[in-house]
């Protein structure tokens, strides 16, 4: 993990040096663009994994498609929480592990149902079934990740005499 953020600093740097413009635009949207790197990474992954699988074991597509996933989840998990939301709050990591989790099972069945139809029933290319498949979970996966898995809720406030509010 270390190697990848000294890439991506390395990256910011660059780009933060070279295009100092582009890359104030690229600050106000840093979460997405945190959470489109790490997409990424962990999709090339997912599709490296399912090349090995079905392309070279010929284990079959929706079989070979699952398990490719499945094998990005983990470090999927642990980049989006620590690097892309900026989460470390330990007491909460089980109840995103949840959710997350749950999120992650729907967007399998989603996957693979998908991947059935697109490869077996319209005859697209398995490759490229994913890579669609994948785009519109990609979508999906970032508004749940944002504002339900990993949301960080506001500090919360107690009326104190004269309705002052205290931070608790």
């Amino acid at each position: 993990m270390p190697i990848f953020i000294r890439c991506l600093d390395g990256l910011k740097k660059s780009v933060q040096k070279t295009c100092p413009h582009f890359y104030r635009k690229l600050l106000k949207r840093r979460a997405l663009v945190k959470y489109l790197v790490a997409g990424a990474f962990t999709s090339v992954l997912d599709l490296f994994s399912l090349f090995v699988l079905h392309g070279w074991l010929k284990i079959e597509v929706v079989i070979a498609t699952t398990a490719a996933y499945l094998m990005s989840l983990g470090l999927s998990f642990y980049i989006q929480r620590v690097w892309t939301f900026n989460n470390n709050d330990n007491e909460t990591v089980a109840d995103q592990a949840g959710l997350y989790f749950l999120t992650v099972f729907i967007n399998l069945t989603i996957n693979g149902s998908a991947m059935h139809l697109f490869v077996s029933r319209w005859h697209i290319q398995y490759m490229l079934a994913q890579i669609l498949v994948g785009i519109f979970l990609a979508g999906e996966s970032f508004i749940m990740y944002r504002f339900v898995v990993f949301h960080k809720p506001a500090p919360r406030t107690v009326s104190g005499p004269a309705g002052n509010s205290e931070e608790k």
